[in-house]
Parts: structure tokens; sequence; C-alpha cells
């Protein structure tokens, strides 16, 4: 296999040896103080996986960022809402006032008729009393049946 000369610094357009074959100086084990390559891909990894993470927080913050419009929208709604049923109580409540202004005057008026019948009634038995007074004059007492069977 045969790699370009810039990926690997201490690579040259030579053909690697298999995997099972270590070269003279090195042993199997790889560190990253012996491959530069190695630091790279380690750091591209590391850079990739909070760039990943980064965006996944950030799409999730702007999901729930939505719903927290929708959500004030939503109070926004309601508090209209509730804005017109206090505009409707405030109605009510006006038209509530003007029945009970209705009521007072009618109950006044029933209390005068009621008064004036009073006065009625008290003139007409003053007025009989007078005509009773009228007839005795005239005719003098008269006795009934009922007064002539009790004098027997």
């Amino acid at each position: 296999m045969v790699l370009p000369a810039g990926d690997d610094p201490h690579a040259s357009a030579r053909e690697l040896e298999p995997v099972g074959s270590v070269a003279p100086g090195h042993s199997r084990r790889r560190s990253f103080h012996g491959s530069p390559m190695m630091k790279y891909q380690f750091v591209t990894l590391i850079a990739t996986i909070l760039l990943v993470g980064a965006t996944v927080i950030g799409v999730n913050l702007t999901i729930v960022d939505g719903r927290f419009a929708q959500v004030d929208s939503r109070f926004a709604q309601v508090d209209a809402r509730f804005e017109q049923v206090d505009a409707r109580f405030e109605q009510v409540d006006a038209r509530f006032e003007r029945v009970e202004g209705r009521l007072d005057r009618l109950e006044a008026r029933v209390e005068r008729m009621d008064r004036r019948i009073d006065e009625g009634f008290r003139e007409m038995a003053a007025a009989i009393g007078r005509l009773e007074g009228l007839i005795q004059g005239f005719h003098g007492t008269a006795r009934t049946s009922g007064e002539e069977a009790r004098a027997t």
C-alpha cells in the first residue's frame, strides 16, 4: 500500500510493511507521541464529537424555544379571551345596574300607589261615615230585624 507523501511526515512514497511485521526500532504499541497523524485524527474526532453535541444541543434548544413561543402565544390567546370575558362581565354588570335601577323605581312606584290606595280607603271610610251621619240625621236611627228580636 502506498501513501501520498503529504499524509505522513515519516513516510515517503514507499510501500508500508504488512500489518504483521514491526519496523526496526518500533514496537507494536502505538502512542500519540509517535504519530502526528493519530494526534490529528484524535483532535478531529473530539472536535467532531463536540460539534455534533453542540449541534444536538442547539437543535434541542431551538425546539424548546419554539415550544416556549407556542406556550407564550397560547397564554396571549388566553389573556385576550379573559379580556373579552372581563369586558362581557362589565356589560352584564352595567345591565344589572340598569335593571336594579328600574326595580328600585318600580318599587317606589308601587309604594306610592299603595299609599294612594290607603288614602283612598281612608277617604271612602270618612265619606261613608259622613253619609251614615246624614242618613241618621234625616231618618233617625232605624232598628234592624236582629236588633228588634233582641229588644223583646
